[in-house]
C-alpha cells in the first residue's frame, strides 16, 4: 500500500505546471473536436525541453 501512495504522490509533484508566456520559447497549439465539443491547448518548451501548457480552454 505504502508503494502505491508513493507512485501517486509522485504523480501529482511531475504533473504540468501552468507557465507564463514567453516570446523567446517554441509554441505548441493542438486541438481536438468532436461532434459536441472542442478544446485547445497551447504549451511551450521550456530550457529544460520540457513541454509546459500556457492555456487551454475546453
Amino acid at each position: 500500500m505504502l508503494h502505491v501512495n508513493c507512485m501517486h504522490l509522485k504523480g501529482i509533484v511531475k504533473a504540468p505546471i501552468l507557465a507564463h508566456f514567453s516570446e523567446l520559447a517554441q509554441t505548441l497549439i493542438e486541438t481536438d473536436a468532436s461532434d459536441y465539443a472542442v478544446a485547445g491547448v497551447i504549451s511551450q518548451y521550456s530550457s529544460l525541453n520540457l513541454l509546459h501548457p500556457i492555456a487551454f480552454q475546453s
